[in-house]
């Protein structure tokens, strides 16, 4: 039942009906029945001594190919083993390449997948963790029990979920001034902890195509894209990319998914168009790709990005740019809606930033409007990004350790509890 109410909370990130209040009061429902489930510990033996190695580990279902790992690898390999001793806990069934990377950085390295919650906590206690990093969230199977159980001193939700896991025992969110501004703060029950630049790194695909010319020069019209996951695509969002494709009559849209692999999900999505005056002529469907290479290429289809709201992709967006392709956003009201936001400020498109459904809508037309412009940032989109915060994984390991350094100085200088 806890997993399906963990679903529930992560399902309601898709909605941009409901306000932001209302999925956190879902996530602080979960959290407190986690809590009750797995009563917290009290008593740590770690030293309290704020400039000793830190004994730092990570809780994912997702250390194989997948977007975690993306925003994970070069970080972890820049991290100062003098400062910092990575362990990792892998709730993970499968195992690819990507896991024999990862392994390969890790100091220590876990399965934890078929330990019971009470095994998994015996295991975080012996290895004297001092900081237990979750990178699951409200994802897959929910946040591990041992985030109830306060199986470390100090818990750190970051990476995996857009969002406040709602724990009572979770102390902080990694984030960063835009997903998670002051203004908003009430949106979390953790404390936030904000990153100099972005709360992401991204791990570029080494093997990544060429970027390919300009593909509006050769078909005399703009192609709009988003390679998200379709269940991104909300009505809010349909309804606006409509309202662009009627501004902007010569362009096509190209969308491209998993889900699109059944022909019946490419209909449903036509008709949700149509609905809005856009007929199937505009829309371009393309084909699923296996591997990233074809994945990549395919970005040669599209000119300009569009990001979904209010759940932004971060994945997409990033590949996007590694193809020279920038990528329209939409600013948001929540750390879910933020991201795009965050991610095109660290790569210096702050001006593809819309402030509302309006804005966006005029940016693209303008944007569209300018061939020359467009070929230009294309050519230079790919070295921007590398040389950006949001590639420079020594920036961000030494902004994370100084995080890690921090939090470790506060709970050392914390009151232990009255025996």
């Amino acid at each position: 039942a806890l997993n399906s109410l963990g679903a529930l909370v992560f399902a309601s990130n898709y909605r941009a009906d409901l306000p932001p209040e209302e999925t956190v009061r879902q996530a602080r429902k979960v959290g407190e029945i986690l809590a009750r489930t797995y009563p917290a510990r009290q008593i740590f033996a770690n030293e309290r001594d704020p400039g000793r190695r830190l004994r730092v580990g990570f809780v994912s279902s997702d250390f194989n190919l997948h977007p975690v790992s993306f925003f994970l690898e070069s970080v972890l390999k820049a991290i100062d083993g003098r400062e910092i001793e990575l362990f990792a806990y892998s709730l993970s069934t499968v195992s690819d390449d990507m896991t024999g990377r990862l392994k390969a950085i890790f100091a220590q390295w876990r399965d934890a997948a078929q330990l019971a919650p009470p095994k998994f906590d015996q295991q975080i206690v012996e290895d004297g963790i001092d900081i237990l990093i979750d990178l699951t969230g409200h994802t897959h199977s929910g946040i591990p029990a041992v985030f109830a159980l306060k199986s470390a001193p100090v818990t750190v939700s970051w990476l995996g979920y857009s969002g406040t896991t709602g724990l009572p025992t979770m102390d902080y969110i990694l984030a960063d001034e835009i997903v998670a501004p002051a203004s908003e703060a009430r949106l979390f029950t953790e404390q936030i902890i904000r990153l100099p630049n972005s709360y992401l790194c991204y791990t570029p695909e080494p093997n990544a195509p060429a970027v390919s010319a300009l593909p509006a020069l050769e078909n005399g019209h703009v192609t709009f894209g988003s390679f998200n996951n379709i269940n991104k695509v909300s009505d809010g969002t349909v309804a606006l990319w409509a309202r662009l494709l009627a501004a902007v009559p010569a362009a096509q849209l190209a969308l491209k998914g998993a889900v699109l692999r059944r022909p019946e999900a490419g209909d449903e999505l036509a008709a949700r168009f149509a609905a809005h005056g856009i007929g199937r002529e505009r829309l371009k469907l393309l084909p699923y790709e296996p591997e990233m290479a074809g994945h990549l290429g395919a970005y040669a289809h599209v000119d300009i990005g569009l990001d979904p709201f209010p759940y932004n992709g971060t994945t997409t967006t990033c590949e996007a740019m590694l193809m020279g392709v920038p990528v329209l956003t939409l600013r948001g009201d929540r750390f879910i809606a933020h991201v795009g936001e965050s991610l095109l400020r660290s790569a210096g498109l702050a001006e593809w930033i819309a402030d509302d459904e309006d804005q966006y809508v005029a940016k693209a037309v303008a944007f569209a409007a300018d061939l020359p412009r467009l070929a230009r940032l294309r050519a230079q989109l790919r070295a921007q990004l590398l040389a950006s915060p949001l590639c420079d994984a020594p920036r961000f390991a030494r902004d994370f350790e100084a995080a890690m350094r921090e939090i470790w100085r506060r709970w050392c200088e914390s009151a232990p509890p009255a025996p």
